[in-house]
């Protein structure tokens, strides 16, 4: 999907504690059983790996693996 993803990916299983298997872009936030302060936890490591700014008070259960990756995407680009 992007140049970001594999280091999103290893965020996400080295800091988050997501199993690798379970891991791709079409995964939602629901079913790798992430909660509000799991989603909160996301946000701050987003920031802190990439510099990227992922308001955890838009971020759903919902939403998908894919879709932060985009938003990490577009805000790389532009900075």
């Amino acid at each position: 999907m992007s140049a970001n993803q594999d280091r999103f990916f290893a965020l996400m299983v080295d800091k988050l504690g997501v199993a690798p298997e379970e891991l791709t872009t079409e995964a939602t936030f629901e079913s790798l059983e992430f909660d509000s302060l799991a989603l909160i936890e996301l946000s701050v490591a987003v920031q802190k790996e990439f510099g990227a700014q992922i308001d955890e008070t838009a971020l759903t259960p919902e939403d998908t693996v894919g879709d932060v990756l985009r938003t990490i995407d577009a805000q790389l680009v532009t900075s």
